[in-house]
């Protein structure tokens, strides 16, 4: 790795370290809310968009996309991913509804609040949230789904 890409990276993780610490201010400012309105309001917000796919098939297109309309935060790959969760998802979403509702809940309420109470529209591409589509539709009714699909034979060539 060359010293000028090294920098770049390191402007880039604090440029967006300020903005969060300028998010953070902004929201811990926000005086009309009451802590005991903000969960149903987030949960009820219409300004929330989940893209559901296979994976390889553009989504991180699509979140670049997002990334330059001002008016969306949009996450890709945020942090739990759910590599490993969202087969457990695939494999248990009769019997282990409420758990599973439960996990994606704790894993992404914090950004959507973040999004939310910033006036922006949260926007994910994560593949990894595909299997817990119904859990996302029974927490967040108002959302929006965008199901990509990509030809299954280009997709395994693609891998």
């Amino acid at each position: 790795m060359k010293i000028s890409e090294i920098i770049a990276e390191v402007f880039e993780v604090n440029k967006k370290y300020l903005k969060d610490l300028q998010d953070g201010a902004l929201i811990s400012g926000l005086t009309e809310f009451k802590a005991d309105d903000i969960y149903p309001m987030v949960h009820d917000s219409e300004a929330i968009t989940f893209v559901l796919s296979t994976g390889r098939c553009g989504t991180k297109l699509l979140n670049n996309i997002f990334e330059s309309h001002g008016e969306c935060i949009p996450f890709h790959k945020p942090i739990p991913e759910l590599l490993h969760f969202n087969r457990y998802a695939y494999e248990n979403h009769k019997s282990k509804n409420e758990e599973l509702t439960k996990m994606i809940d704790i894993a992404r309420y914090e950004y959507i609040r973040k999004t939310i109470l910033l006036g922006k529209r949260y926007v994910e591409t994560n593949s990894n949230i595909t299997f817990f589509a119904y859990q996302l539709a029974n927490l967040f009714p108002k959302s929006k789904c965008i199901n990509v699909i990509r030809e299954p034979v280009k997709f395994v060539q693609s891998g």
